[in-house]
């Protein structure tokens, strides 16, 4: 078993728990199955829902996956980030504590960038869309102790500070994406999305500040 995979000798399925955003809203359960069953048994994929003007469910703009294996989520992490989904590329994240999250991500290297050209109201937007993640993925779960809640507000904050950045040209390393962002803040963490076929990137990276901007 894989680090990480096993906690007192039971395996803890939140490990394999992921996040996906930018979903188009009026996207279905059965649709994220199928784009995402290839990398692996799915046990649960749940989509928040929202009433829109005409009183009609439609999606939050985010979900959860949960595969049965740290295996499967891993490649799905790796290689579902930009899959299309009725015309929008998506974006996928564990959804973890903030140790795991770490761990996942490699040990934080001097990286960088972010999503900076996004205008004001844009900002705002994605900060109440992770504060509805946060709240959605508590839904349902036992009361914590207090080194729990303080690992899950950790985490909160940790979302805050992250954002998803597209259209990075294919030619562009990790510290010219760094520098070119550097000005909206210092940043904790550049990781850019790698195409496991050929070892280069997709184009795409997540980007850790230190600050909420």
């Amino acid at each position: 078993t894989e680090h990480g995979d096993m906690k007192h000798g039971k395996a803890n399925p939140r490990l394999f728990r992921l996040v996906i955003r930018n979903l188009p809203f009026g996207i279905k359960e059965a649709a994220v199955r199928a784009a995402f069953e290839r990398f692996g048994r799915l046990l649960e994929v749940h989509l928040p829902m929202k009433l829109d003007e005409a009183r009609k469910p439609v999606s939050r703009g985010f979900g959860f996956l949960q595969f049965s294996s740290r295996k499967e989520a891993k490649a799905a992490v790796e290689e579902g980030n930009g899959l299309d989904l009725l015309g929008r590329p998506v974006a996928v994240d564990w959804a973890l504590a903030k140790e795991v999250y770490q761990e996942v991500m490699g040990a934080p290297k001097k990286s960088s960038s972010a999503e900076a050209s996004k205008p004001e109201e844009e900002g705002k937007k994605d900060t109440k869309r992770k504060r509805e993640e946060a709240e959605e993925a508590n839904k349902g779960k036992d009361k914590k102790t207090k080194t729990g809640q303080e690992a899950e507000g950790s985490k909160q904050q940790e979302l805050k500070r992250t954002v998803f950045v597209r259209n990075i040209p294919l030619e562009a390393s990790d510290q010219e994406v760094k520098e070119t962002f550097r000005r909206f803040g210092k940043i904790k963490l550049c990781k850019l999305v790698l195409d496991k076929a050929t070892g280069k990137h997709k184009g795409t990276a997540f980007i850790q500040y230190a600050e909420e901007e």
